[in-house]
């Protein structure tokens, strides 16, 4: 009897639970799958109270529907809600399994990330005007801007050629670091290759600058050894600081061989083109005359070589320039002192977990990734950039003319040789600095993009440029015959470099070689007329 009243008592409660999941109307807009009609499997006369039928009432035979386990996650749909829903049948051992399966249920230990609407959460919040001044003046370096303003004074206080031609030059360097952080900013909106060719654009502007004002002064001789050392400093200075302070605490750095063998090649092949009239001079015995006009017509014939440079590396061949160098194989780095220290997080961060949640064992190291992230977002405004470019650009034109009208003076005092000045003085107003950040934060290919390509923009835009603007002046005296000091110390270089780049790897020793040729180079020019 006993047994026969708890039977009885299961149906009941059974039925009862049937009833309250049978009844719905139009249930395909609430649950997909199910039929639109109002599904009535035992026959009631009148529907529970607060609902509504929207279908004629209907007997419908018992069919059986799987039982919804205990242990199937909360949150999915069951089975009973199909179209083909039916009345749910349980049987004494169906029960029993359920009970047991409740006694043994353990809730799921997926953490469930917090709900975020990213639809109409904004892209990127406005950047404060506060914020993109500390940007531009964030650097040591923009202490260095103090001597702008005092360089425009001391060039009219008929001081010694000494003090303004210091004066200026440090104010022309400051100049220079802050047009690049700017133009940095500015091609973060462009890309990584977009921004590369700006910087090198911005940071050429001032030696164009530079030599134009040489050449309004008829400084023929610095000018001419201004370009080609120019393109020694990023050859082997640059380059070089770029290979050194990138491989402190680092065995080696890769880089792309494909595009550092490809700048290199293109930097062999024009410095060629460049020394075609210095050899017919010299060798083919061509008269002054001469040498002016296939200089002019070489020049001519370069610029174009250049256009189509620029078409190959960012239109036709682009991929192939912007692999990234992760992507080279045998990548062994050893861990410096933020490796080690995000071991240490990260082990604290599982002790943690223990106590806290899975929650806070992936949140140290997403949040250092997402710092990284932060490197890479624009701090200023392109209008605020544009800006800061226009305003140093024309701070760096007046400090430069002013250190360059002082050059003569102070070659005179200081018995200092043309070459000297113009190989190892004067192309360290342009330098950009921004490689030797690059190369430190482990970015060599855009490391050398700053430097390899910059040689390479020198040699086809830069030098080809101030001959035709010399031709239009009608200056008859600049052409392509360069000092034959100058074109010995920049050809070797070129194939030493040429020979460095297709291993596509670096250390701190081979960057210190590098800057120890150019230091033999300077002591050289220092005793070259």
């Amino acid at each position: 009897m006993a047994f026969d009243k708890c039977a009885n008592m299961r149906r009941y409660s059974i039925k009862r639970a049937s009833r309250r999941q049978a009844w719905y109307a139009q249930a395909d807009g609430v649950f997909p799958g199910l039929r639109d009609e109002t599904y009535n499997p035992f026959g009631r006369s009148n529907p529970p109270r607060g609902r509504t039928t929207t279908q004629p009432r209907t007997n419908q035979p018992h069919t059986k529907q799987p039982v919804r386990r205990a242990t199937e996650p909360i949150g999915e749909k069951s089975n009973i809600f199909n179209g083909d829903a039916g009345l749910l049948f349980h049987s004494h051992a169906e029960i029993d399994a359920q009970a047991e399966d409740c006694a043994t249920f353990k809730p799921s230990s997926t953490v469930l990330e917090p709900y975020e609407d990213t639809e109409n959460k904004p892209l990127s919040k406005p950047i404060s005007l506060r914020s993109q001044i500390c940007a531009l003046f964030g650097s040591y370096m923009t202490l260095l801007l103090l001597t702008v303003p005092v360089g425009m004074a001391i060039n009219y206080a008929h001081v010694g050629s000494l003090p303004v031609f210091t004066v200026n030059f440090l104010a022309v360097v400051a100049c220079n670091a802050t047009l690049m952080t700017a133009t940095q900013q500015l091609g973060k909106y462009l890309g990584e290759q977009a921004e590369s060719l700006l910087s090198m654009t911005f940071g050429n502007a001032g030696q164009l600058i530079t030599s134009i004002i040489l050449l309004k002064s008829r400084q023929i001789a610095i000018l001419q050894a201004s370009l080609l050392g120019g393109m020694l400093q990023n050859l082997l200075v640059m380059t070089g600081l770029a290979f050194f302070i990138g491989g402190i605490g680092r065995q080696e750095q890769y880089f792309n061989t494909t595009a550092a063998q490809t700048i290199s090649m293109f930097l062999l092949l024009a410095v060629l083109s460049l020394l075609v009239p210095t050899m017919s001079r010299l060798l083919g015995h061509a008269t002054a005359e001469g040498v002016l006009a296939q200089s002019r017509g070489t020049a001519v014939i370069i610029l174009v070589s250049y256009g189509l440079f620029l078409v190959f590396s960012l239109w036709t061949n682009r991929a192939a320039l912007i692999e990234p160098s992760q992507r080279v194989p045998k990548r062994k780095r050893e861990k410096d002192y933020g490796d080690a220290l995000r071991s240490i997080v990260a082990m604290g961060a599982i002790s943690a977990a223990t106590i806290g949640g899975q929650v806070n064992q992936a949140q140290p190291v997403q949040d250092h990734e997402e710092d990284e992230d932060e490197d890479k977002k624009p701090k200023m405004t392109r209008a605020f950039a544009l800006l800061s470019m226009i305003v140093f650009t024309a701070l760096l034109a007046l400090n430069t003319e002013y250190a360059t009208n002082s050059l003569q003076g102070l070659m005179a005092e200081r018995k200092l040789s043309n070459t000297f000045m113009g190989t190892v003085i004067i192309p360290i107003l342009s330098n950009d600095f921004m490689a030797l950040q690059a190369a430190s934060a482990d970015r060599m290919d855009h490391a050398l993009r700053l430097t390899l390509e910059r040689a390479v923009q020198i040699a086809l835009m830069l030098v080809p440029l101030v001959v035709l603007i010399a031709w239009i002046m009608g200056v008859n005296d600049l052409s392509l015959e360069f000092n034959d000091f100058t074109v010995g110390c920049l050809f070797a270089p070129i194939i030493i470099v040429c020979y460095v780049v297709q291993q596509g790897k670096s250390n701190w020793l081979m960057g210190a070689l590098l800057v120890k040729v150019f230091v033999i180079i300077g002591i050289a020019s220092y005793y070259v007329p």
